[in-house]
Parts: C-alpha cells; structure tokens; sequence
C-alpha cells in the first residue's frame, strides 16, 4: 500500500480522536456546577434599593453575639470567608462562577477591596453591612455589573448573586 493511500484514512482516524476527547465529560479544566444550590427564594423577603440601584433581598439575618456593630458588621476594608453563587438573573440556570464548584462545601476567603471574588462594584455594595451568617440576594443590574466592561459578554445583563456571609476575619 502507497503512503498517499495511508494518509486520508490516518487523518481521519486523529480527527475523528480529538472530537471524542474533547466532548469526554471528564474534562479535568471543565468546571462542574452539579452541587450548585438552587437560587435562594426572594419570596416575603423585603426588596432594599440602594441609590445606586443595588436590589438586595435579606433572606436570613445575620448574628452580633457582642453587640458592636463595628466589628460585627463587614466594612469596606475587611477580610471574609462567604459562600456564593453569580447567575444571569434571566436565566438562573446560567451559572458564573461559585463557590460551591467542583463540589467544594469550604467556603472562599476573600477582601472586600479585591478583585479576586468581589469583582462588581454591586457585589462590594451588596456585602457591606453584613453578620456573620447573614445570607442576602444581590440583585447588580448591568452598570453595577459587567456593564463598564466592553470586552465582557454579560456587559447587558443583571446579575443574580446568592450570598451567605461565613466570617469576618479582620
């Protein structure tokens, strides 16, 4: 047999391979969403809008067992652990990012001022003022959002955030 011959066959042979490996479900760099909690249910919780048209929704009150609001509340430049899960409000079932992908029930520790979770100025807004335990739905239209970013694909949208607060660190 000629080598001409062998050369068709053999290339779709490596093409048709690279097709079945790319749809293999596990993907070790894709990010799985399965253990994602359902959305928190706004239903009876009190809607606040803030004068930068922040929505949030208090689904759970939070604790200060020593009574100073101070260092029981989150301020601006404090360190936190939360749980927390960014949809498209649109459509819940879009998920985009959380902290319960790949399964992991740790919750994330972060600053407040950074850019490594808390990256909306809507996010930054929404946990100001939280307890310990507190859980809220951070409703971030578009300019509170994604909205100043042009490169971002979610630039139009309004941002659906579950958030429950775990801990001030400092």
């Amino acid at each position: 047999m000629h080598l001409k011959t062998l050369k068709v066959p053999v290339f779709l042979i490596f093409i048709a391979s690279l097709l079945l490996i790319s749809c293999d479900d596990n993907d070790p760099r894709r990010i799985d969403y399965s253990t994602v909690p359902e959305p928190f249910s706004i239903e009876g919780a009190e809607k606040i809008t803030t004068e930068t048209g922040l929505e949030y929704y208090v689904i759970e009150e939070g604790i200060c067992p020593s009574g100073d609001e101070d260092i029981c509340t989150v301020n601006a430049r404090d360190q936190i652990q939360i749980f927390y899960t960014k949809r498209l409000k649109d459509d819940p079932d879009r998920i985009l990012s959380s902290s319960y992908a790949n399964g992991v029930e740790i919750p994330v520790t972060t600053s407040v001022g950074s850019g490594r979770i808390i990256t909306e100025e809507g996010f930054k807004q929404g946990v100001l003022g939280m307890k310990k335990g507190e859980k809220r739905v951070l409703i971030l239209p578009p300019d509170l959002a994604y909205g100043n970013n042009p490169n971002s694909q979610y630039e139009q949208d309004t941002i659906w955030i579950d958030l429950e607060l775990d801990e001030i660190i400092y």
